[in-house]
């Protein structure tokens, strides 16, 4: 038996993978269906989540450095206090993401889409952006630096 999002227990043929509080540093996820898995609290420098489904996952607390999440799904991920630095989201899908206090540095974000995304208290400090995006974070309160 395990647990989903909100501490309810569920029961599951496939259990949903749990890297909460782990060190996955350089680990590569490339293509895989991570889908309600968690990684709170986790360290990933050097991880490779490209082209991975990462629906409705919990990312909260993760920090990393030099990671990519090219082309991923991010769609309804738990990202409250992530903090990436130098990291790679070219054409992720944050839709309605939760990025409340995370903090991005210098990442690259040109193409991700962050449609409903919820970036309160979020920072942006250096990263490479669309102008679309840079207007959108404006309007829902993240903060925008240039470093």
């Amino acid at each position: 038996m395990t647990r989903d999002r909100s501490g309810q227990h569920y029961h599951s043929m496939y259990p949903r993978p749990d890297y909460g509080g782990q060190r996955i540093n350089g680990t590569d996820f490339t293509g895989r269906d991570l889908s309600g898995a968690s990684f709170m609290d986790a360290n990933a420098d050097h991880a490779t989540f490209n082209r991975c489904n990462l629906h409705e996952v919990d990312l909260s607390e993760l920090t990393a450095s030099y990671c990519t999440f090219v082309n991923a799904n991010l769609a309804g991920a738990d990202m409250r206090w992530v903090q990436l630095q130098f990291c790679n989201l070219q054409g992720a899908d944050l839709t309605g993401a939760d990025l409340t206090m995370s903090r991005l540095t210098d990442c690259d974000l040109r193409g991700a889409k962050f449609a409903g995304a919820i970036l309160s208290g979020s920072d942006i400090v250096g990263c490479l952006t669309d102008t679309e995006q840079m207007v959108y974070f404006k309007l829902v309160g993240g903060e925008i630096r240039n470093g």
